[in-house]
């Protein structure tokens, strides 16, 4: 996942560096797919879930990328994610108290971006098998959101909507560590609040280095516990993702 991803520095930043020449900004991007399922419980206690066959089957538009820019220590990165999509299934609503089975519509339309700065505080080393760098990192998560769910009952229908942003503090830290000379480990966490009660996030990937491109797969999970949505008590993103991150 690209908020994982980190650039190496070239031979002619490290020259740089070594002639005390500050070294110039390097820039990479990643555009990936994630194969989330969406799950939450609506204000009402309603439990959701579109799982990513049903999402994929029913999604309108979707992008998904991230954009880094690196230098010496400092990495600045912004990850996005855009999703218009409807799921029809069979779930579980609790109306007046009782659990029923219902026929679920899911519209939802929605934006995430979680932008910041992070900075080397740990290095094992600047080359060699098993080298790692560690990363602390601050920013925000912001979270659009614009959603019609509406339930089909043997007696009648019930529905809800909403639509909001929803603005997040985070902070936590990301790292890296080389198995190979191509092959190597990303993983990342942060966690914060602001408008919601808690968000965070964890994703780990395994990467493998071509000439100009790295390939990426790994495993991504993104929540949130809100205070006073007028739909969503909390909502969950979480799937394995395939990317292909490269340097520009």
């Amino acid at each position: 996942m690209a908020v994982a991803c980190s650039l190496g520095a070239s031979a002619g930043a490290a020259a740089e560096e070594a002639a005390g020449v500050d070294p110039a900004w390097a820039f990479g991007a990643e555009i990936y797919l994630w194969g989330a399922t969406i799950t939450g419980e609506t204000t009402a206690g309603d439990e959701v879930r579109i799982d990513f066959s049903d999402l994929f089957d029913n999604l309108n538009f979707g992008v998904m990328g991230t954009l880094v820019a690196q230098r010496d220590k400092l990495t600045l990165f912004a990850d996005a994610i855009y999703l218009d999509a409807e799921g029809d299934r069979r779930t579980t609503a609790n109306i007046v108290g009782s659990s029923v089975t219902a026929a679920a519509t899911l519209d939802l339309k929605g934006f995430i971006t979680t932008a910041g700065a992070a900075y080397e505080v740990f290095s094992s080393g600047s080359t060699g098998l098993g080298t790692t760098s560690i990363d602390a990192l601050g920013g925000a998560r912001v979270l659009w959101l614009e959603s019609d769910l509406d339930f089909d009952l043997a007696g009648g229908s019930a529905s809800a909507s909403e639509s909001g942003t929803n603005v997040d503090a985070v902070v936590g830290a990301r790292g890296r560590t080389d198995l190979t000379d191509r092959l190597y480990l990303t993983y990342y966490a942060d966690v914060g609040t602001g408008q919601s009660n808690l968000t965070w996030q964890a994703l780990a990937g395994l990467n493998y280095s071509f000439k100009r491109v790295d390939l990426v797969g790994g495993y991504r999970y993104l929540s949130w516990n809100f205070q006073d949505r007028d739909t969503f008590d909390n909502l969950k993103l979480h799937g394995p993702f395939l990317g292909v991150k490269f340097g520009f």
